[in-house]
């Protein structure tokens, strides 16, 4: 069986479970389903496919509509980058959720390395 962990979000007490596989038996998605909190009464009469949509956890990925423009500047500053691909894949993501949520100009300028429009532009002088 392939196993995934499962942690709780940074500054809460850290847990960790065992995520069962897509494909395990409703009894180990049942008892996943009660370690994560849930009654008896919560999983009764649900199938495999339902407990495993139902419980299967997301991941904790940084949000930049619930921080500061300083804090998404250091979370960005602060990406891993021994591998490229990964680093520019987050900060790629980041921008995009930023645009889709809050759309804040200085952010979007830091990370996308252009300057954001700001009203009126004039052409250069010749």
């Amino acid at each position: 069986m392939l196993i995934r962990r499962h942690r709780a979000k940074p500054g809460t007490a850290e847990v960790v479970l065992d995520v069962p596989n897509g494909n395990a038996s409703k009894g180990e998605w049942k008892a996943f389903a009660l370690a994560m909190g849930a009654t008896e009464e919560d999983v009764a009469g649900l199938t495999r496919d339902k407990l495993r949509e139902q419980y299967t956890p997301t991941p904790n990925l940084f949000d930049p509509g619930e921080h500061e423009p300083a804090e998404v500047f250091a979370y960005l500053a602060g990406l891993d980058d021994t591998d490229p691909e990964v680093h520019d894949a987050e900060v790629v993501r980041v921008f995009e959720a930023e645009k889709a949520g809050k759309n804040r100009a200085e952010v979007l300028e830091l990370i996308g390395g252009t300057p954001a429009p700001t009203g009126e532009q004039t052409p250069p002088a010749e």
